[in-house]
């Protein structure tokens, strides 16, 4: 059974990817506020990752770890390199609403990066919730001349 605080936060990361989602495709539609809107969801992504990891490591509470290596698996190093390149888009996409440069080609790589991350973190969820833990059986070894 899952702890009840990883459930919650797990799920409530869940809701706020479908707001990203939702927020991004709005903008996208509109274009008026595309670049606001993605800055403001990759900033809240990067806000709330930071304080998974600080939770996780500093505080020791095994729930908050945004890439529980037992549960991932091999996907843990996809997910931390769609985390790593969108880092490097939200880099690019802050930086560029401060000096007030727009590059729509730009903007929408960057929007792509989001909408993959944002793809990659429910196949995350999904990964995680699907998770059975491995019991481990006591096997008695009878050795076989011993009957």
């Amino acid at each position: 059974m899952k702890p009840v605080n990883e459930m919650i936060l797990r799920g409530f990361v869940f809701l706020l990817y479908v707001g990203y989602l939702f927020a991004l495709s709005t903008a996208l539609i509109m274009q008026q506020f595309f670049h606001a809107t993605l800055l403001a969801c990759l900033s809240l992504h990067f806000v709330g990752l930071f304080g998974g990891l600080f939770v996780w490591s500093c505080l020791g509470q095994e729930w908050a770890n945004p890439y529980p290596r037992e549960k991932l698996g091999t996907a843990r190093d996809t997910v931390i390199l769609i985390d790593c390149v969108q880092f490097f888009a939200f880099l690019y996409v802050f930086v560029s609403y401060l000096m007030n440069y727009n590059n729509d080609y730009l903007l929408i790589a960057c929007g792509s990066i989001a909408y993959i991350g944002i793809f990659v973190c429910f196949w995350k969820f999904f990964i995680i919730f699907n998770f059975k833990e491995k019991v481990k059986s006591k096997k008695t070894h009878v050795p076989r001349n011993a009957i």
